[in-house]
C-alpha cells in the first residue's frame, strides 16, 4: 500500500474528486451531444461518471468504529518495559 498524505483518505477529498469527475464527464458528455458520435466522448464520459460513481462511494463509506469494550489508542497503556533487557548481576 503507498504511504499517502492523510488528508487523501478523508470523505470530503473523496468528494471533490467525485465533483471533478462529474465536471470532466459533463464535458464530454456534452461535446457527444452538440457533435457528431465519437467513440473518444463515449468511453471518456462514461468513465468519468463511472470514476464520478466510485468516488462517491468512498465518500459515503463510515469510517470502522473500535470494537465495543476496547480503549482509544491514545488511551492504551503499553506494557511495562521497566528493567528489561538488562542483564542482571
Amino acid at each position: 500500500m503507498l504511504p499517502l498524505p492523510r488528508f487523501a483518505t478523508r470523505p470530503w477529498f473523496f468528494g471533490l474528486l467525485a465533483l471533478l469527475h462529474l465536471y470532466l464527464g459533463g464535458e464530454h458528455l456534452l461535446h457527444l451531444l452538440q457533435h457528431p458520435i465519437s467513440w473518444t466522448d463515449t468511453w471518456k464520459s462514461s468513465g468519468a461518471i463511472f470514476g464520478a460513481y466510485y468516488f462517491t462511494a468512498l465518500a459515503a463509506r463510515q469510517r470502522p468504529r473500535p470494537a465495543l469494550g476496547t480503549l482509544p489508542r491514545s488511551q492504551q497503556t503499553r506494557p511495562s518495559t521497566i528493567g528489561a533487557g538488562r542483564p542482571r548481576g
